[in-house]
Formats: C-alpha cells, structure tokens, sequence
C-alpha cells in the first residue's frame, strides 16, 4: 500500500478558546480547508473467476491494483477545552469531493479508469495530557466519503474486454471509509 496526503486546514476560534493548548479556555471554532489524498493499493495472491470455456477459478497471483485521488474539501465546527492540565477536542464536518480512479487487472490486462465525486463526513476526537511545554495527544478520526461517477475500461485480452472500450460510460458508487489513530508529543521551545 502507497498513501501520499497533504492538507491545509485552518480554525478560527471563537469565546475564550485558543490555538495555544497550555492557556486555559473552552470554546466553538470553525474550521474548513482542502486535502488531496493519493492511495495504491496492490493485491497479491487473488482469487479470480473468468466465465471462460473451461471456466477459470484460481490463484492469479500479482493479480489486482487499485489506485485512486480524491481532492477534498471540508468545511464544519468543533470544541476545545483546555484548563492547563488536560485538552479535550471535537470537531464534525461536512466533506464535498471529487476523484478519479484507476483499477488494473493484471491478468487481464484490463483498466476500469473513472471519475467519482459527492459528500462525507469527517469526525474527530481527542484527549491531551499537557506536561510544562510538552503535550502528550491521542486522537481518534473517521473519515468517510461517499460519491458516485461513472467509469470506462481500456485493454484486455478477451472479444468481451475490448468490445466493451467502445460501450460508452458504466455508473458506479464509490463508499471510503478510513479510521486513523494518532498518538503525537508535541513540545515548544518557550
């Protein structure tokens, strides 16, 4: 598996919340900004079925390859509350997206290439423990993304593969779902 990701989120903070996770406050903030994600994922020792005369069910060995972007923009709110000791946050938002997909069938030498795009939810929770100028945070994330596109296909070895290149676009859903667990010490120098 391959993953590449940045991201550029901002939080505008509102009452007596803060940036700054070692002054005391509690409070709402806004927060939005834009993520690209690059993942591939390659499978190995697949089981294939091929409607073929003899039929073929079998190991394929280096069978499959699922690559996919998505470029993401989140926008929602969330809650912060520190009391110099102990950071607890929250934050919901409301993803619109948009991507592109490539799926390679190694021994079919066959392509589904799509676009895909539509809404989803980001969910975060987290707790700190703040120690002087260092802060230890564990933080739970769900990220889920639910869209919908079409796709057309390239190559193949078959009559059936090749012909359907020139069948037009085939509608597809597309449902991501990710859970991330991350555990940070961060320190400042002053």
């Amino acid at each position: 598996m391959k993953q590449n990701r940045q991201s550029l989120i901002l939080r505008r903070y509102f009452g007596d919340s803060d940036s700054d996770f070692r002054k005391e406050g509690k409070g709402m903030y806004l927060t939005g900004g834009f993520q690209y994600t690059f993942m591939k994922y390659v499978l190995y020792d697949v089981f294939q079925f091929f409607d073929s005369n003899p039929v073929f069910l079998n190991r394929i060995g280096l069978g499959l390859s699922l690559s996919y972007s998505t470029y993401e923009f989140p926008l929602g709110l969330g809650y912060r509350y520190s009391n110099k000791e102990w950071l607890f946050e929250t934050s919901l938002s409301g993803i619109f997206w948009t991507g592109h997909f490539r799926d390679f069938h190694y021994q079919r030498s066959l392509n589904f290439i799509g676009d895909l795009s539509g809404f989803g939810i980001d969910f975060n929770l987290g707790v700190g423990r703040i120690f002087g100028n260092y802060l230890t945070f564990l933080k739970l994330n769900e990220h889920r993304l639910f869209g919908d596109g079409h796709f057309s296909t390239k190559g193949g070895l078959n009559n059936n593969d090749i012909l359907s290149q020139y069948l037009g676009h085939y509608k597809n859903y597309m449902n991501l779902k990710e859970w991330n667990v991350e555990l940070s010490l961060t320190g400042f120098l002053y």
